[in-house]
């Protein structure tokens, strides 16, 4: 008895005898050290660029909501100082 061939989503026919091959499947092609090394490079470059731009976004965020505007002048040191430590102080106390 034949039985009828149904495709399926593998691709091997519903019924297929054991010795028969599946469907061919794409050949994965391995590459060098280096490509694979440039690649990850790139990666981590990609990565890090993102990475660093929502930390900007979250530190800008934090430091604009908890420190009021106080210009400092350039040369008074002092008022500088006294306000990074009250924004330390603030963001410390949360």
């Amino acid at each position: 008895m034949i039985e009828p061939e149904v495709p399926t989503s593998s691709g091997v026919r519903a019924g297929a005898l054991a010795h028969e091959a599946p469907a061919q499947r794409a050949q994965l092609r391995y590459q060098s050290v280096g490509i694979r090394f440039a690649a990850t490079v790139i990666d981590v470059l990609v990565l890090s660029i993102i990475s660093w731009f929502f930390v900007a976004i979250a530190i800008g965020a934090a430091f604009s909501t908890v420190a009021p505007n106080q210009n400092a002048s350039q040369g008074n040191i002092n008022a500088t100082v006294a306000q990074i430590n009250a924004t330390v102080q603030q963001v410390s106390a949360r």
